[in-house]
Order: structure tokens, then sequence, then C-alpha cells
């Protein structure tokens, strides 16, 4: 299986490299109830660190600072709402404070499924559709994407990322990877 996985990855990678002006990789580390994630983007300016805190049942309290175009704080909230066997459902609020362009609330509805097909691989897609409230806008982002498990507490993985507006438009798209480490 192993084998497979790289062989996934080589091929993820070579396409990126061709098809993609940008990638995100994403290293994502927690600890109990407490999580941080560290994004790059490369050939972007759109970096940024993000810590969490889940120790309350089903809501998770995040603050991200990033570092892109201009510098924005955000404060955001995210509920599981219902899980059913491989759908979770779970709407967030966001409060998103830009250097130059002022503050922006967004809620989002995210609609997560995980399908485990092997004892170490887990398909898995997540579609957000969203709208911002203060420049009432309306688009969505969807990824799709794998998780193999190295160790129990050891993931990597492939993902796709589509942004829409929306009309479902596509207005960018990319290529990632994410690792994540739970000690």
């Amino acid at each position: 299986m192993l084998k497979y996985i790289i062989t996934l990855l080589t091929i993820v990678s070579t396409v990126a490299a061709s098809d993609f002006a940008v990638s995100q990789h994403n290293f994502k580390l927690s600890s109990g109830d407490f999580g941080m994630e560290v994004r790059e983007m490369l050939n972007t300016r759109k970096d940024h660190i993000q810590f969490g805190y889940n120790g309350i049942a089903d809501l998770s309290l995040e603050y991200r600072y990033a570092d892109a175009e201009q510098t924005e704080n955000r404060l955001r909230a995210t509920y599981e709402l219902y899980t059913w066997q491989w759908v979770t459902l779970s709407p967030r609020l966001e409060y998103r404070l830009f250097e130059d362009d002022g503050m922006k609330v967004r809620f989002r509805q995210i609609i997560d499924i995980e399908v485990p097909v092997h004892d170490k691989v887990t398909l898995w897609a997540e579609l957000q559709p969203g709208l911002t409230f203060n420049k009432l806008r309306i688009d969505t982002q969807t990824r799709i994407g794998a998780y193999y498990k190295i160790k129990p507490n050891v993931l990597i993985g492939p993902f796709l990322q589509m942004n829409t507006n929306k009309n479902f438009d596509r207005e960018s798209s990319w290529l990632g990877t994410n690792l994540v480490i739970d000690f």
C-alpha cells in the first residue's frame, strides 16, 4: 500500500509542478485541546500561522495571523453540529480584520466527508459555501484529498482545492499537501 501512496504523491507533485502556479503546504500540530497550523503558499505571499483551542464540547476556537498583500488577524469559531457516519456538518463564523481594508464577517457551512478505504488510507472531501456579510460576497471552497497514516499519530496526504464565486465560476485552484502530527 505504501508504494501506491508514494506513487500517487509523486504523480500529484509532478502535475502540481507543471499545471499549477501556486501550491499550498499545511503543517498541523496538536496536543490535547491545543493545536497549531503553519501554511506555506508557494509563489504567493499568502502564508499564515494559526492557533486553536478545542477544549469546549464540539466547539473549536482559532486565531490566525496571515501575512499576505496586507496583514490579516482572524478569529473564528467552528461548531460540530451534526455527524452521521462519514459526514459532518459544521457552521463557522469568522471575524477578519485587515490592515488596510477594514473588517469582514464571514459565515461558512462546512460539509466534510471522510471515507476510510483501508486501515491506513482515508479519502476526504470538504465543501464550504460561504457568505461575507459586509461585502455581500458569496463563494465556495471545495477540497478533495487523501490521508495516509504513517503512524497512529502522523498523517500525510495530497489535496486539490478549488475556489468559486457565486456563479460557481472557478476563481482559483491549486494542489497541496497536509502533514498532521498529534503529540
